[in-house]
């Protein structure tokens, strides 16, 4: 874009990848984070705050992890203020729901693109171009209703305000609060951000631009601030998530550490041998970007473990969503790796460029490199040789029905409002709850815990009251089966029908658990058990 400025530029760009996030956002119902973020999202709206209970029903993931009385306590609260609005004017609906972090995606996108529009050399953005359409776990990952794509929007504002702080104050009191910003959008993601930005100042930056005392504490001080309010607030720590116990911790999180780079390779956001070839071209061609970009993404790999809450005693694979925000980083070292590796940075010479293209193309158009990867070194990817890209494109062009949506529709066709309904995997009931708010979901609660939520009804304790409504999805209809068998031996009976859906919907964003496509087994169909009267 020679005769483009790089804001007309950026913008052009950023409309052209609109579609790509926009289209058919809202086909399918929000899964369970999402609903999770939604629910909040239209009680802050009605309420002013981070309540779980809405009159009729609460949100109590895990028998209230969450919450301190019938408040959300524990997480940060940014992306519920921040969708508040659009769930509140749009409607309860998925893409209500979605616009907002698509929104926040667009800018982020929008930023990239011009800064390196300012900055790079244009066989570089070419590169960059093609690793990032082909990574198709960040397009899924920015069209979720969560906090992802606010935390890669924030992200790459708070790295470009630190690597250019000094062009005046406004730049730092921006680059503090962006910090800010980031600590109440996602605890882990701040925690290992901070612990890449110290390293990476003393190790290289403070050389190139070292900041004065003053500057250093003001930074500081800032971040200590917003600590105390928004964590004094939301409260993350003495929660027990799983009564997993590690025989040993240190065991356990270098292992999580492995999985955290490995399953980057297993998604498709980088193919793991990029690493050591960049540290080989950066010693090669004396690159300190390179150098920078791979410890910083080694050391976010490390620190997202330690912080992580999964329980790697009872897990194959990482909780990679938290590696999300480094997509960016993954993207940065391919490209620039690319680049130097065949002498870009010198002279365009036609022959290497095409060859750095088809480089790029083969690596980031195709996942037969990432599954000859996997092969030698394992992972949960999907193993099939494909074009991630064109499955996606598929996908956009002709979305799989939504099991959630279909479950909810019936519930709210089929049942009076009030009804109580029961949902299997336990997590299935929050889409249920977002996109058919009329009916009761149940039992989320032990009954040990009815005296700490005086105002619930009975319903919301376990089995004081009996579901008019079972819904069952995929693979635990055989469990829904079988409380059917035992709630019959009340003297209660119930009717099976088949939605026809698989389910539950399979629309997360880490490809291992993503399906581009309907599964052609009909025992992942969902079923809903009616009571009945005889």
């Amino acid at each position: 874009m020679p005769s483009l400025g790089p804001r007309t530029g950026a913008l052009l760009v950023t409309l052209a990848l609109a579609p790509l996030l926009l289209v058919h956002l809202g086909a399918s119902a929000l899964w369970d984070d999402e609903a999770n973020t939604a629910i909040f999202a239209a009680n802050v709206w009605k309420t002013g705050d981070t309540n779980a209970f809405d009159g009729t029903n609460i949100i109590a993931f895990r028998g209230g992890l969450e919450l301190a009385g019938i408040k959300n306590r524990a997480y940060p609260p940014l992306q519920y203020f921040y969708a508040a609005p659009f769930v509140g004017l749009l409607g309860r609906n998925a893409f209500a729901a979605r616009f907002p972090f698509v929104l926040a995606g667009l800018a982020g996108f929008f930023l990239w693109v011009w800064w390196m529009l300012r900055e790079a050399p244009r066989a570089l953005v070419v590169l960059t171009g093609v690793f990032t359409l082909g990574n198709v776990s960040l397009f899924l990952y920015l069209r979720q209703s969560r906090y992802y794509a606010l935390a890669f929007a924030l992200a790459l504002a708070f790295v470009y305000l630190y690597l250019h702080r000094g062009r005046s104050r406004r730049d730092r009191v921006l680059l503090s609060l962006t910090g800010v910003a980031l600590l109440a959008c996602h605890y882990l993601t701040y925690g290992a951000g901070m612990v890449c930005l110290a390293v990476d100042y003393l190790a290289f930056e403070r050389r190139r631009q070292r900041d004065s005392w003053r500057q250093v504490a003001a930074f500081l001080a800032t971040q200590v601030v917003g600590l105390c309010v928004v964590v004094g607030v939301f409260f993350p720590f003495g929660r027990k998530v799983t009564p997993y116990v590690p025989v040993s911790w240190w065991h356990d999180k270098l292992l999580l550490f492995w999985w955290n780079l490995r399953d980057l390779n297993a998604t498709e956001c980088l193919w793991l041998p990029m690493l050591p070839l960049a540290l080989g071209v950066a010693a090669v061609r004396r690159d300190r970007w390179l150098v920078r970009g791979a410890l910083c993404l080694v050391l976010f790999a490390f620190v997202a473990a330690v912080l992580s809450p999964q329980p790697v005693g009872w897990a194959t694979f990482a909780d990679i969503r938290y590696m999300s925000t480094t997509l960016p980083l993954a993207i940065f070292l391919s490209a620039r790796t690319v680049w130097l590796g065949f002498g870009l940075d010198r002279a365009l010479s036609p022959l290497r460029g095409a060859l750095a293209l088809a480089v790029a193309a083969f690596l980031a158009l195709t996942n037969v490199a990432h599954v000859w990867t996997e092969r030698l070194i394992g992972g949960p990817g999907p193993g099939a040789v494909r074009s991630t890209l064109l499955a996606w494109l598929g996908e956009l062009a002709s979305p799989p029905p939504s099991a959630y949506a279909a479950a909810s529709a019936w519930l709210d066709r089929s049942l009076p409002p009030g009804s109580n309904v029961f949902s299997l995997p336990d997590f299935s009931l929050y889409p249920l709850m977002f996109h058919a708010p009329r009916q009761h979901y149940m039992w989320q609660f032990s009954l040990q815990q009815r005296a700490s939520y005086p105002m619930l009804q009975p319903f919301n304790f376990r089995f004081l009251e009996l579901p008019e409504a079972i819904v069952g999805f995929g693979g635990e209809v055989g469990a829904a089966q079988g409380l059917v068998h035992q709630l019959e031996r009340l003297g209660v009976h119930y009717e099976a029908m088949d939605l026809g859906v698989a389910g539950p919907d399979a629309t997360r964003p880490e490809l291992f658990w993503h399906r581009f496509t309907p599964p052609p087994d009909r025992r992942e169909s969902t079923w809903i058990f009616r009571r009945v009267q005889r």
